[in-house]
């Protein structure tokens, strides 16, 4: 694994290991942040995929578009499931301002997702180190 891609994936644990934290708070918790940090977690893996093949993209918070490209530099790795991708989404953008938001029971749903496409991911990243 290279210098950057072993950062993103380095930057990837700390968002996890924030959305695990607050996933586990009694008092006050936040769960728009367990589903920022599900999501952060889960983009910057995918952008380290990218990197590690080589693939180019542009600044995006898009977790389908990364998919595709990933699917493309890999076409035959499993890929992340698009109804966990969908799940994962808003905590991008929409979560993190008033409107809808998402309960605690939410958030530990977004937090198993994350931990699923994690898993995918951390795989690709392994199976890429070994090449």
């Amino acid at each position: 694994m290279n210098r950057l891609t072993r950062e993103w994936v380095d930057i990837a644990a700390g968002e996890f290991a924030a959305a695990t934290r607050e996933a586990a708070v009694t008092e006050q918790p936040f769960p728009s942040g367990v589903c920022f940090h599900s999501q952060q977690c889960v983009e910057k893996l995918m952008k380290a995929v990218l990197i590690q093949s080589g693939t180019r993209f542009d600044k995006t918070h898009n977790l389908r578009l990364l998919a595709a490209l990933i699917h493309t530099s890999h076409p035959t790795a499993p890929m992340p499931d698009d109804p966990d991708l969908d799940l994962l989404q808003p905590g991008a953008v929409e979560y993190r301002y008033p409107g809808d938001q998402p309960d605690m029971d939410d958030a530990r749903v977004v937090l198993d997702a994350c931990r699923r496409v994690r898993t995918i991911l951390l795989a690709m990243l392994e199976g890429s180190a070994k090449m």
